[in-house]
């Protein structure tokens, strides 16, 4: 149940839920902010309560008792304040550039990392195996994006994750004179 469904089963309207909801939106806001995103399309109807703590707000075949209102407000309230909700509506759902530029500097660091030791023999997971070639050690994967395979240099299979073509973004092509495309890649990773 949102947020908005459950204040009004418990009587609260109009202009006292509007009062309430704009203090509680900014939390929620600002909860997503601190996990590194912002969502272009932030409402009271995207938090959603438990149904688990819903059930606490409601007591079949029992008369409301005087104050009962106010403590079921304030449990609602409570339970944003401790986190104890969900946000749907994920399609908006963005990381803030902050976040990202702080990915970006972790990616490179370990991305450099790893390629120094690329060489350095790695239990391989499942869906990898390797070969030589010439002498040059080589992992191999299937790429679900593509159906086909991908190759990389040397031993460390966490190299094969920087090269999926899925981990890389579109950015604008170029135009050349012969009215051929080239498409420019630039490496997008991330880590949850």
């Amino acid at each position: 149940m949102n947020i908005i469904e459950a204040f009004r089963e418990i009587g609260i309207q109009d202009a006292e839920l509007e009062i309430i909801l704009v203090p509680i939106t900014r939390k929620v806001i600002a909860d997503l902010g601190k996990k590194g995103y912002v969502v272009a399309d932030s409402k009271p109807s995207h938090i959603i309560i438990g149904e688990e703590n819903i059930g606490k707000t409601q007591v079949p075949g029992r008369k409301e008792r005087s104050g009962s209102r106010e403590k079921k407000r304030s449990f609602l309230i409570d339970l944003v304040e401790k986190g104890d909700y969900s946000v749907i509506d994920y399609e908006l759902l963005m990381r803030t550039p902050v976040y990202d530029e702080h990915v970006k500097k972790i990616r490179r660091h370990t991305y450099l990392d790893d390629q120094r030791d690329r060489f350095k023999p790695s239990r391989l997971p499942s869906y990898l195996r390797k070969m030589e070639i010439f002498g040059v050690p080589y992992i191999h994967g299937q790429v679900e994006s593509t159906g086909g395979l991908l190759w990389v240099v040397g031993r460390n299979p966490r190299l094969f994750d920087y090269f999926l073509p899925e981990r890389w973004r579109k950015t604008p092509s170029l135009e050349t004179v012969g009215k051929q495309r080239y498409l420019l890649y630039s490496h997008e990773g991330r880590y949850s």
